[in-house]
């Protein structure tokens, strides 16, 4: 009702009573859309999520209910885990989320966390704004990407040990907070962001800007300020922005067309460099040429993800392989010969070469003690044509920007 005029104009009639009464009128609502004629004679307070003492709190209370209902005991065997993984939650969908949790298992325990995160990744789904990713990849699992790996680590300390961080000399704001890959696709950036969660055992966030800016006035400033409250809330957390330059291309203040572009950009980086959370934004980017320069400046660390080396290529082959058992093929001499034949294809296309090439032994009938063999892997990598040649101008062109604006190469130095 605070669109309709009448109202509005009702509620500043009643604004001189309030003051001389010593009255306050109370709005509630979910979304922030104050009046402009009341912005000035408003104050907002923004409600957090809750914390773990107070989760702790619900889940008590979850816990008495349930024994109330039940009329026995409801053993709890992982009080903590069930605190982990109901943060972000708000405290109707927490408490919704463990009495489930306590009726279908009748003890909350290990499956108990699982059935709440499942439903914590329900509800950030639901709102549209973050998706919840239960990392599946670890950083040994991806080949290549030798001084990105190199940096990650040096991270981890920090993240699995926050106070004797602390007592070491760090200050909240020495925590890192951004990192920047760029690359063409297939390169491994979206892995990355996924195995970087489970390095530092944190949880991971994945933001979709295609979803977060909305057609209404104002409604993807909203989404801004409700999806950074939604990554906080699950401290500590990599907060993976995919495909970034959708949301800060316009953060240059260049968009004449939609000028909100420019808001919504510079809230985001302001955000990114002003928390003082365990928060490390992980950005992915395909396009770097849509962002100005003082964007990138604004991450305290971004690596260009090129196509892999000689010997990176090789790796990726192994990892690849062994990840399917077909270990009598992870030799030095076969990963050589692959890599020689894959010249400028990228991760994504060598794991390619190696599924198309089971696919061709299979279709052959042959017997599974011959299994897949070196021939069948160089037929699949003839039948491949890497996007680098495809679109050469654009690699080409991606490969100039890295090396015009002196960004850091994530991959190993190419062998003469």
């Amino acid at each position: 009702f605070l669109g309709n005029p009448q109202v509005i104009r009702a509620l500043r009639d009643l604004l001189p009573h309030c003051k001389q009464q010593g009255k306050t009128l109370v709005i509630l609502s979910p979304v922030l859309k104050i009046p402009v004629e009341l912005e000035k004679d408003t104050v907002s307070l923004t409600l957090p999520l809750p914390t773990l003492e107070e989760l702790g709190g619900i889940l008590q209370q979850a816990q008495k209910d349930a024994e109330t209902t039940t009329g026995k005991p409801l053993e709890v065997t992982e009080f903590q885990g069930l605190l982990e993984a109901a943060k972000g939650l708000t405290h109707a969908e927490a408490e919704s989320a463990f009495a489930l949790a306590a009726v279908k298992y009748e003890r909350l325990n290990g499956e108990a966390v699982t059935l709440v995160r499942n439903e914590k990744a329900a509800a950030l789904k639901r709102s549209g704004l973050v998706t919840w990713v239960e990392p599946s990849v670890s950083l040994d699992k991806i080949g290549g990407l030798k001084r990105l790996k190199s940096y990650l680590q040096s991270l981890a300390p920090l993240f699995h040990d926050p106070e004797g961080a602390l007592r070491f000399g760090f200050k909240p704001e020495d925590f890192p907070r951004s990192l920047l890959l760029v690359g063409p696709a297939g390169t491994g950036k979206s892995m990355t962001a996924e195995a970087i969660a489970q390095l530092l055992k944190c949880s991971c966030v994945r933001t979709d800007f295609a979803k977060m800016f909305g057609s209404k006035v104002g409604e993807s400033e909203q989404n801004i300020e409700t999806r950074n409250l939604l990554v906080e809330a699950q401290e500590p957390v990599v907060d993976w922005w995919d495909e970034a330059e959708k949301g800060l291309q316009g953060a240059s203040g260049k968009s004449e067309q939609n000028p909100w572009e420019a808001r919504v950009g510079g809230t985001l980086l302001t955000w990114f460099e002003a928390h003082r959370k365990r928060i490390l934004v992980a950005a992915t980017v395909n396009k770097p040429e849509l962002l100005a320069p003082e964007m990138l400046s604004r991450f305290q660390k971004v690596f260009f993800v090129g196509l892999p080396s000689l010997t990176e290529r090789m790796e990726i082959f192994q990892v690849q392989l062994a990840y399917r058992g077909l270990t009598n093929l992870v030799i030095p001499k076969v990963l050589e010969t692959l890599a020689m034949r894959t010249g400028g294809f990228s991760g994504r296309e060598i794991r390619n070469v190696v599924q198309r090439g089971l696919q061709l032994a299979f279709a052959r009938g042959r017997a599974v003690d011959k299994g897949l063999t070196l021939e069948d892997l160089e037929r699949a990598a003839q039948s491949i044509t890497p996007t680098s040649k495809l679109r050469e101008g654009e690699f080409r062109a991606l490969i100039t920007w890295a090396q015009d604006n002196s960004i850091e190469s994530a991959n190993d130095e190419e062998e003469s």
